[in-house]
């Protein structure tokens, strides 16, 4: 009989031995610790990343730099300030301004003095009856024409009111802004324009004091304001042959100062309030008071009574 196959010495392909099968194993060496192949790289990267921070450094440096110089926002801010200031509102620059182009050529034209006034000495810097609005990237100038507010009308820019026409004496004019909010202000300030202009008289502006609505935040902000930071009042006098508009400060140095001004109950010369001339930015308190005890001031007129016309 035929016994049990014998086994053979050989394993099969899909046989695996253990290590006691394998002779070597017990011979096997540990494996080397790897290498770091990307130490070098690290310091590559490191060295790269530093350059990079010093780049960026040295870049923003640079564009402070010329930054600053160049196109810094509170210089040209400050610029756009006096450029504002020069075409708009008056002051010193726009007397240095109008002196530096007296009886200059204008539009290939000779500027004349306009007949019977002093004033007209130069051309206007500003027309009322225009809006440009380029300088401030606004729109336009098609646009801004639908916007403007004044229209120019020659007869009333020559107009001269026969009320002390001939008078010797220059008569004044001077008011208090209305304590209401600004459109109150400007419709009030509309009214006394045009009864100074009526009257013949100078009209007086007042200091910059606080408005209503105005004076909030204080510390943060300019709260004291005149009538020349809206609007062009050297000009509307200037464009106007009947009409002189000053400051409440060159009335004060000409008429209160030289002893023009009398106590209305006394008669007694009166000075301002400490002999100020200048009450820009303080408590017009004190002016007004004054201006009430020097001055001629209904303020016991009853419009309801009494009406003002002027032909």
């Amino acid at each position: 009989m035929a016994g049990p196959p014998a086994s053979s010495s050989a394993p099969s392909s899909g046989q695996h031995l253990g290590n006691d099968a394998d002779p070597r194993s017990k011979q096997s060496k540990p494996h080397p610790p790897t290498r770091n192949k990307n130490k070098p790289r690290t310091n590559a990267a490191q060295s790269t990343y530093l350059l990079f921070v010093l780049t960026c450094i040295f870049v923003t440096m640079v564009g402070n730099f010329l930054h600053h110089r160049i196109a810094d926002p509170h210089t040209l801010h400050t610029r756009s300030m006096e450029m504002f200031e020069r075409e708009h509102l008056g002051g010193k620059l726009k007397e240095k301004e109008r002196e530096a182009i007296r009886f200059k050529k204008i539009k290939n034209d000779e500027w004349h003095l306009l007949p019977g006034t002093e004033k007209h000495d130069a051309p206007p810097l500003h027309d009322l009856a225009g809006l440009n609005c380029e300088d401030h990237g606004g729109p336009s100038n098609d646009l801004a024409a639908e916007m403007v507010y004044w229209s120019d009308i020659p007869s009333d820019s020559e107009f001269r009111s026969p009320i002390g026409l001939h008078d010797t004496e220059k008569k004044y004019l001077t008011f208090e802004p209305d304590g209401g909010g600004f459109n109150n202000i400007r419709m009030s300030l509309e009214t006394i324009i045009l009864m100074a202009h009526a009257m013949g008289r100078t009209l007086v502006m007042p200091p910059s004091q606080g408005m209503y609505l105005l004076r909030k935040d204080r510390d943060k902000q300019k709260v004291h304001f005149s009538f020349d930071d809206f609007y062009h009042m050297e000009q509307v006098g200037y464009e106007h042959a009947g009409l002189d508009i000053i400051s409440m400060e060159q009335f004060l140095l000409e008429v209160a100062m030289t002893g023009n001004l009398k106590n209305k109950t006394s008669g007694i010369v009166a000075f301002p309030p400490d002999n100020r001339t200048n009450w820009d930015g303080i408590d017009p308190k004190p002016l007004k008071e004054y201006l009430r005890d020097a001055t001629l001031a209904p303020l016991d007129w009853n419009p309801g009574s009494c009406l003002a016309a002027f032909p």
